[in-house]
């Protein structure tokens, strides 16, 4: 007789519905709306500004794109029925693998079920597992030596303020909120990090930063610190130093107070380590001592340590 089929229709409705019965309603689903609409933005809210959701390339999952290939190859091949019947999943999960460096280990759940079953000898599949083992091992060579590139964090900002006991209502850069949260652990507030609640505000600060006005902005919202990157505005600064003093710098950030707030703090007032063509003007202009400026970069080496900007900068100048 001919065979029945569960009706799976009713049964994803009935799903479905019985979903809605929470306290949100269907507003329950607006963060996967808001995360999909995130994904196709390149800058303010999307890949451009979430490393993990950048594409896949080579280098950063070696193993995915092995056993993407030898799946797909052993499919074309063989063609068989259990071929077809895995075809959509190894599709839809490679391209999601392929799509973000988050996920190519979701991959691995439908590939390798169907790869073990084309292993029948036990010394073959031996080599196979020593092969994935190795190629595993090795795609994470640089993170077991550096799990953390506390280079690119803000740490010496972080123990700058802690040790000096300034505080004030602060603005961190987007990259520097999770940090920052875990640093201090709600001792010192940031202004936000790289959970969805946070992307409306960040579209606001993104377009206030590309139209020059992020320090009017900032002033509006009652900061008093900013700790910030480098290198991805132009001329003039972000911080205007009539209102703003840089009492902080290193490799990886700047710290500018509001002025009349930190006023026991010594500041870097010729010190410019971001816009250093402006800097290297005013000094050929003669608004700006060269001796002074070498004996403010001197001071920083005595106060920070070593620098590379401030090595470059020293170097430019002398």
């Amino acid at each position: 007789g001919q065979r029945k089929h569960p009706k799976y229709g009713w049964v994803a409705l009935a799903v479905i519905a019985a979903s809605l019965l929470n306290p949100y309603g269907w507003k329950i689903f607006s963060p996967i709306f808001s995360h999909l609409t995130d994904l196709t933005s390149p800058t303010a809210s999307g890949i451009g500004a979430i490393q993990e959701w950048r594409r896949t390339g080579l280098a950063d999952a070696p193993l995915f794109w092995i056993l993407l290939i030898t799946a797909w190859g052993l499919a074309l091949r063989d063609r068989t029925k259990e071929d077809l019947f895995w075809a959509p999943a190894l599709f839809a999960f490679g391209l999601w693998g392929a799509a973000q460096v988050r996920n190519p280990a979701l991959f691995a759940v439908v590939c390798l079920p169907l790869l073990a079953k084309r292993i029948s000898h036990e010394r073959a599949a031996m080599a196979a597992a020593i092969v994935l083992l190795v190629f595993s091992l090795w795609g994470t060579r640089n993170r077991r030596s550096a799990p953390v590139r506390w280079e690119r964090l803000p740490r010496g900002a972080a123990d700058f303020l802690a040790k000096t006991n300034i505080d004030g209502k602060t603005f961190t850069d987007y990259e520097f909120g999770g940090y920052w949260a875990w640093r201090f652990g709600g001792r010192r507030l940031g202004f936000y990090d790289g959970r969805y609640l946070f992307h409306g505000l960040l579209a606001q600060t993104t377009q206030a930063r590309n139209e020059g006005r992020l320090s009017g902005l900032l002033e509006s919202k009652g900061i008093e610190l900013a700790v910030v990157g480098y290198g991805r505005e132009h001329f003039p600064p972000r911080f205007p130093r009539d209102r703003w003093a840089l009492i902080y710098w290193d490799d990886a950030a700047m710290v500018f107070s509001k002025r009349g707030k930190n006023n026991r703090v010594r500041e870097y007032a010729l010190t410019d380590p971001e816009y250093v063509d402006a800097l290297q003007k005013a000094v050929q202009q003669g608004s700006i001592n060269r001796a002074d400026l070498l004996a403010e970069l001197e001071r920083h080496r005595s106060e920070v340590g070593f620098s590379v900007r401030n090595h470059v900068l020293t170097s430019l100048f002398k």
